[in-house]
Parts: structure tokens; C-alpha cells; sequence
């Protein structure tokens, strides 16, 4: 079997042609030295059913959909690894996501706002009150620098993220927001345009946690205010008209490649507005 940095350097490399962002090749490579160090410690022999039992203790969704993407990588180059079909990993993973357990009961945006202005430090406050109008996923909100916002003649924000997720470029046009459009331009005058405008990631969610919501559900609430927004504009078009220009805008916004993936937004039951 190759060596620990033998196998890293082939992930590594199998990220990059994928256009991975660096940070997540640098999770990847915690994630598969997590998995290698427990074979070690545990003087086990990697095979389906070792993997499997270690698979089945990883907590975390996002850290068992890499672990299995691990796998999924490295069995191209590394036969010990090759004990799974495709089918079967993506079972592994569909089966870990109708196993989760719902941690929070829904809420309403409404309420989360409520939290969210109870909230005296304005790079939390109005982080998230961003977030809520321009569909920013909690890392994009953290690379945000002065001169990746600009503030439009008619009292809108645009956004400019220069690494999105897969690494793409993207232009977004917020939601409006009055008490947002003169409070953050209030808050950066002092800001140099290189500065970070806002906390970590981590933060971020630690923050969103001790209030009782998770920063991705104020992604979910802006997919279904941008469907709002996108029903009242076409309300007098044709049905087939008003079904074609949602899917199209709402995809858009939502910067995903399928449309089912925005469907997957606008049905969450995580969070009404």
C-alpha cells in the first residue's frame, strides 16, 4: 500500500483537477489523515468492512460525504481502497441523511431576525442580516473585503465573491434592505478596501448557534424571498411564462447548476417566512 503523503499528494492532485478552493484540499487532507491515523492506531487492515465500521462512527455529514469521497478518489489509484461500488457509497451517504436527526424545530424568519437585532456587534449583526439578502454562503460572507460591496443609486447591494464554491466568480445583486444599505455603509467608512469585513466562518456559525439557527438556513430563507419577489413580478404572465422565468431566476440567484437543488431550498420545512 502507498505511504500517507503518497496517497495525499494523489488526492491533492485530484482536487485541483476537480477546481477544488483551497481551503476544502486542506479539509480533504485533515479528513483523510483523520482516516489513515485510525487504521494505524487501531493496527486495522483496510477493507470493506473496516471502512464501512469507520464510516459508521463519522457524526458529521459533511466530514462522512468527504471521508467517502476519499475513498472515492484513492480507489482510482490505490487498490486497498477499492472495496466499494459507487452505488454504494452514495448509499452510505443517503442513508447517513435519512438517519440525522433534526436538532432544532423549525422556526420563522421572523423570529430569527428578532435574534439577529438583538445582536450589539455589528460584524455578527449585520453579517447575517447580509446573508439573509443576497443567499451568501457563511464562508463567502467571511472573504468579504470593503471593495467586494458596492452600494447602487437605488439603495441596493451588490456583492462581488471572488471564490465561491468550486472556486467560481460571482456577482450578486441583494435583496433590499433599507436599514442594511445605511448601516453597513456607516460601518465600513472606517475600513480599508483590502480589510475583511466580518468574522470566520467558525464564528459565524458559533455565534448562529447560541442563538438557535444555523447560517445556512438564512440561505434557505432567501430562496423562498426571492421566490416571492420573482411570483409577484410574473403574477400576470402566463402559468408556463411564470413556471420558466422561476426556475431560470431562482437557479440564478441560487447559483446552483440544477434546479432541483433550488427546489431542495424553497421546500425546507427548517425555516417559514
Amino acid at each position: 500500500m502507498k505511504s500517507r503523503s503518497e496517497l495525499e499528494e494523489l488526492l491533492i492532485e485530484k482536487l485541483i483537477v476537480e477546481e477544488y478552493r483551497d481551503r476544502t484540499i486542506s479539509e480533504y487532507k485533515n479528513t483523510l489523515n483523520r482516516m489513515y491515523n485510525h487504521f494505524i492506531i487501531n493496527k486495522k487492515e483496510i477493507n470493506n468492512k473496516n471502512l464501512n465500521d469507520y464510516l459508521v462512527t463519522i457524526k458529521n455529514k459533511t466530514e462522512l460525504s468527504r471521508a467517502v469521497n476519499v475513498i472515492r478518489i484513492l480507489k482510482e489509484f490505490e487498490e486497498t481502497f477499492n472495496c466499494f461500488s459507487s452505488s454504494e457509497l452514495k448509499k452510505i451517504i443517503s442513508e447517513k441523511s435519512n438517519n440525522r436527526h433534526r436538532p432544532y424545530d423549525p422556526y420563522s424568519l421572523s423570529e430569527v431576525k428578532r435574534k439577529i437585532n438583538t445582536i450589539r456587534d455589528k460584524k455578527y449583526k449585520l453579517g447575517f442580516r447580509l446573508m439573509i439578502v443576497s443567499g451568501l454562503r457563511v464562508f463567502e460572507l467571511s472573504e468579504l473585503k470593503k471593495q467586494d460591496i458596492i452600494f447602487n443609486s437605488d439603495k441596493t447591494i451588490t456583492l462581488k465573491i471572488l471564490s465561491g464554491k468550486g472556486g467560481k466568480v460571482a456577482e450578486i445583486k441583494c435583496l433590499k434592505d433599507d436599514y442594511l444599505y445605511k448601516e453597513l455603509q456607516e460601518f465600513l467608512e472606517d475600513k480599508l478596501e483590502e480589510e475583511k469585513v466580518f468574522y470566520s466562518k467558525i464564528a459565524m456559525q458559533k455565534k448562529a448557534l447560541r442563538l438557535r439557527f444555523k447560517c445556512h438556513d438564512l440561505r434557505r430563507a432567501y430562496s423562498k424571498l426571492v421566490k416571492k419577489e420573482i411570483q409577484e413580478s410574473t403574477k400576470d404572465f402566463p402559468e408556463d411564462e411564470q413556471k420558466e422565468i422561476l426556475e431560470e431566476e431562482l437557479k440564478e440567484a441560487m447559483r446552483h447548476s440544477k434546479i432541483d437543488t433550488s427546489y431542495s431550498y424553497i421546500n425546507s420545512k427548517r425555516i417559514e417566512v
